[in-house]
């Protein structure tokens, strides 16, 4: 065995949908945001709740985050084991979190 580590992969967009509907994201910095299968979401920022929107277009994760009415896409990548999700930006900026369980509250 070489001791090769697997390579984050990109979500086909078929995928997408299904990766992250009904799915709760854990951010590092203590944040957290749910995205439901009716393309609401849900971000919460030190208990302070945002909601906006959710798609896949064009092979990619666009979300809309009011009072604006841009959609910005990202690309969407999963960790070798699947536990990590990631958004990437078409400008090369990269945030996400691991899936789990939104805190009490």
């Amino acid at each position: 065995m070489t001791g090769r580590t697997r390579a984050w992969q990109a979500v086909p967009a078929s995928d997408i949908e299904q990766t992250l509907a009904g799915k709760t994201i854990l951010y590092d910095d203590g944040n957290w945001q749910t995205f439901a299968a009716d393309g609401t979401t849900l971000y919460v920022d030190r208990g302070h709740d945002t909601y906006g929107g959710w798609r896949v277009r064009e092979g990619n994760f666009e979300s809309v985050w009011p009072p604006s009415e841009r959609w910005d896409g990202y690309r969407v990548d999963l960790s070798p084991d699947g536990d990590k999700v990631r958004f990437i930006s078409p400008h090369g900026s990269i945030f996400g979190g691991r899936f789990g369980t939104a805190p009490p509250g």
